[in-house]
């Protein structure tokens, strides 16, 4: 399914290509290939996206894959390239607390 994913991928199939790389994942979740796979489909999903929401879903989906690929996490993933960097300082922390009294 990667492997035909990766086809897709090259003819512009965008959204069948999701779909297959997103099933070949849960079918091996280990299988780093895969990952890269999936982590190529999702970003460049992302890219030709005009939705502000689905164009995160799918930079995060990317990253996440990236990440089990390259054995990093999804912030390193999200924030490697100068883009990623740039959208990561626009990014709200909604309910972080980084002191104990839970102040600030």
């Amino acid at each position: 399914m990667a492997l035909r994913a990766s086809e897709l991928l090259a003819a512009g199939e965008l959204r069948l290509a999701s779909h297959l790389a997103e099933t070949a994942a849960l079918a091996a979740p280990a299988d780093q290939e895969v990952a890269r796979v999936r982590a190529d489909v999702f970003a460049q999903r992302a890219l030709q996206e005009t939705s502000t929401m689905a164009r995160g879903v799918f930079h995060w989906a990317a990253a996440e894959s990236a990440a089990a690929a390259a054995g990093t996490d999804v912030q390193t993933e999200l924030t490697r390239s100068p883009a990623g960097r740039k959208r990561a300082e626009g990014a709200i922390s909604v309910g972080v607390v980084d002191d104990e009294d839970g102040c600030c």
